[in-house]
């Protein structure tokens, strides 16, 4: 991370834990995001990887990575958030039968983590889930994994190659990165920093638009 900027990224890293501080304030995804990912994107997916939903895709690749040569059966997801979706994979897993495995969440925010960890317990899933804060943008793993995961997660990084040297290094000789993002520029900067652009932009558009 260049040293010329420190006080700015901090600044943003401040306001990234800001902005998922409250659950009930979080940005929600508009319609046409659900009525695009209905129409196009869900049916291209089947017929590319044979699965309609994102985590059934995860599953099954998680589960073929365990069958691999050597597999420690180690699983990392960065920027987990509240683990919505690692309980999920947690939870279908444990469905086909699989048990010794080990998923570690990373996360930023530790008001999300502790979330986290409350909806872990209550789910009782426990057992096969860590939780630790880490920020992506200087993390550098400390061992190897069967599967690293990053969903939603890539568009919030800035610094990118470096995550993305850290996720090769990370995985095992036969290991897998699943991924699931809408990535533009390193760091982009999401609706709710551009929403006073936006507003302004609208206004100048024609009424049918």
């Amino acid at each position: 991370m260049p040293d010329s900027v420190p006080t700015d990224y901090q600044a943003r890293v401040r306001a990234q834990i800001a902005q998922y501080a409250n659950p009930d304030g979080e940005l929600k995804l508009p319609p046409i995001y659900h009525y695009w990912d209905v129409k196009h994107i869900r049916p291209r997916m089947c017929t590319v990887f044979g699965a309609a939903d994102v985590m059934l895709l995860f599953v099954g690749s998680a589960a073929e990575a365990f069958r691999q040569p050597g597999a420690s059966r180690r699983i990392v997801s960065l920027g987990a958030g509240e683990c919505e979706y690692e309980i999920i994979l947690i939870k279908k897993l444990l469905e086909m039968g699989e048990t010794d495995f080990m998923l570690e969440a990373l996360e930023l925010s530790p008001l999300r983590s502790g979330r986290a960890r409350e909806r872990a317990s209550k789910e009782g899933v426990g057992r096969y889930l860590t939780i630790s804060e880490a920020d992506l943008n200087t993390w550098v793993p400390e061992q190897k994994y069967s599967i690293v995961i990053a969903k939603d997660t890539l568009h919030h990084v800035l610094e990118l190659e470096h995550l993305f040297d850290s996720v090769h290094e990370a995985l095992e000789d036969e290991g897998t990165f699943l991924t699931s993002d809408m990535i533009g520029r390193n760091g982009e900067r999401g609706l709710m920093q551009v929403s006073e652009v936006a507003a302004r932009d609208w206004a100048l558009a024609a009424p049918g638009y």
